[in-house]
């Protein structure tokens, strides 16, 4: 896929940068520093549709049922997996953790479509994006896979994190893979929907 009005020289650098380090701003101010998991979450978002929004249109093309269902099914599995290893990964109790940022009764409730459904739409647009860029489907795959590290090194133990940093980078490429075959980000979105969904379900589940 090619996304017009880029830009180039100096100011394609500084959109590209701003791009790759939108979420690592939100998390670090939001997440980190205000413990707000909606602030975080809704600033992010507000960047991406500053940024990317233009592309949004890009997560309608590119569907092909088959594919979709090759690639769909294994991510069904992330919420399962979710709730049965996650009490095993965690240094402090989901819960605790959720509520810490603001993440508890409807607040907690709310978040689970949210994030489920339109985080993952609005996050294939914007890395969609910088994947596409010319030497970008590496760096931008570890930008991706390094800000959910940030979040989930403040849950998690080391290991694990490091296994769902090893995951997001491969899923990324991945992303990219079928995004190039199919010439949009259908079923990236969708695959993307269905892990977030399962996930954020998860937690919900645990936390209760």
């Amino acid at each position: 896929m090619k996304y017009p009005g880029v830009g180039h020289g100096s100011k394609r650098t500084a959109s590209v940068m701003a791009g790759l380090l939108a979420p690592w701003i939100a998390v670090g101010v939001f997440w980190i520093r205000l413990e707000s998991a909606w602030g975080t979450i809704l600033f992010y978002h507000a960047l991406i549709l500053v940024m990317s929004g233009r592309h949004l249109r890009e997560v309608s093309k590119g569907r092909n049922i088959r594919l979709a269902l090759a690639y769909t099914m294994p991510c069904l599995l992330a919420g399962p997996l979710t709730w049965l290893l996650l009490p095993s990964m965690v240094r402090i109790p989901v819960d605790q953790w959720l509520s810490a940022h603001g993440l508890s009764g409807w607040a907690l409730a709310l978040m689970v479509p949210y994030y489920g459904l339109v985080h993952p739409v609005l996050e294939q647009a914007h890395w969609g994006r910088l994947r596409d860029l010319p030497g970008l489907a590496v760096p931008a795959s570890a930008m991706f896979a390094g800000y959910h590290g940030l979040v989930l090194s403040t849950l998690m133990e080391p290991v694990w994190t490091a296994v769902c940093l090893a995951v997001l980078f491969v899923s990324s490429l991945i992303w990219k893979a079928v995004s190039r075959r199919t010439g949009g980000l259908a079923i990236p979105a969708l695959t993307h929907a269905a892990a977030d969904s399962g996930m954020i379900l998860a937690a919900f589940l645990l936390s209760a």
